[in-house]
């Protein structure tokens, strides 16, 4: 949830909580809550809710804000491709492609 909370944030939306409410299926109070508090400890939005030069960033990687930020540190440091090794790897069977067998992997 914390990528589409990002990603509302930098849309321009001010009151996630209240937008979150007009979803189909909006989810639980706690969950967002949860997401919010993610996003502010690793640095995405500051602590009145709104997001920052890292989270803006990471939103548009289009990928998990907390590897957007690992990438974004890889790159800062020079160790791109190290961080895109890791970043793969914690991606394998994650793939919205494959279907999963009967035992469960994919």
């Amino acid at each position: 949830l914390e990528e589409v909370v990002a990603c509302v944030l930098g849309l321009g939306v001010r009151d996630v909580e209240k937008f979150a409410l007009g979803m189909p299926t909006p989810p639980e109070q706690s969950v967002l809550t949860k997401a919010l508090s993610v996003l502010e400890e690793i640095g995405a939005i500051d602590s009145e809710g709104a997001i920052t030069a890292l989270g803006s960033s990471v939103v548009k990687m289009g990928c998990d804000v907390r590897v957007g930020k690992m990438l974004l540190w890889c790159m800062v440091l020079g160790c791109l491709d190290w961080g895109l090794g890791v970043a793969g790897w914690l991606g394998v069977g994650k793939s919205v492609w494959a279907e999963e067998s009967e035992g469960g992997r994919r």
